[in-house]
């Protein structure tokens, strides 16, 4: 979670000028009137307009400003992964938690335009199922400006609500702390930390895909009070796991 200062684009300790000019700017930038009222631009708003009533009071970033904006956090719940070691916030669900911005729930124009805006990443719609859902694999870039490595893969239903967010082993290198090891097979060990002290015990456990003749498999782990689902894939070379966000739905 961005500190006040940092939403505005400033060093903590910047005069009341400086505030009153760059929310001036911002807010002209931001208001979601001027941006077809899409969901990121009212959450980015609504978060510069908390910033400025907490800077123009007094003492915003003393140690009761920090309580403030500790309970913000959990009142909000606005928690990026890709900036956050999310097993520290044991009581969010996944459907709190944002991916570049991108958070279940959220319908794809608002998707579309958040990875547009993004030079880091490259999207494609994937065309090669057969369901009326609407998906789409999202790859990080190289140095060239390539796409690299599938890191994402996403999932609406027929409500345009993003009900899946998956993530590949290569989504790794953007985890912070013991948040890497939701992509390890601690996820389904019940005497593992993670299990212990973030994930709990799965739900229900499927055998999602089975094909004997090529000896694959795939196993999920459902933790619906979590909003995440944890597949390890198992063929006859390889072992991997791979984790998803959910949309909580009534089981």
């Amino acid at each position: 979670m961005k500190k006040y200062y940092e939403i505005l684009g400033l060093d903590k300790g910047a005069s009341k000028k400086d505030i009153q000019d760059y929310y001036d700017k911002l807010s002209i930038e931001l208001d979601p009137k001027n941006n077809d009222d899409l969901d990121f631009f009212k959450e980015e708003y609504a978060l510069l307009q908390n910033a400025y009533k907490k800077l123009m009071g007094p003492d915003p970033d003393t140690k009761k400003g920090e309580s403030l904006q500790k309970t913000l956090i959990e009142v909000e719940q606005k928690i990026e992964i890709t900036e956050t070691d999310i097993i520290l916030y044991p009581n969010l669900r996944a459907d709190s938690i944002s991916v570049f911005n991108i958070k279940i729930g959220m319908n794809k124009k608002n998707v579309q335009y958040i990875l547009q805006q993004d030079s880091n990443l490259y999207s494609d719609i994937d065309c090669g199922h057969n369901t009326n859902e609407f998906r789409m694999y999202v790859y990080d870039k190289d140095g060239n400006n390539s796409k690299r490595n599938c890191i994402l893969y996403l999932i609406w239903n027929n409500h345009d609500e993003l009900s899946k967010i998956t993530f590949f082993e290569d989504f790794a290198r953007y985890l912070k702390g013991d948040t890497k090891k939701l992509l390890t097979f601690e996820g389904f060990d019940s005497k593992s930390k993670l299990c212990q002290e973030y994930l709990g015990y799965p739900n229900k456990k499927d055998v999602t895909l089975d094909v004997p003749s090529i000896k694959l498999k795939h196993t999920t782990y459902y933790f619906y009070s979590k909003g995440i689902e944890i597949t390890i894939k198992k063929s006859k070379v390889h072992l991997t796991a791979v984790f998803a966000f959910i949309l909580n739905e009534k089981k």
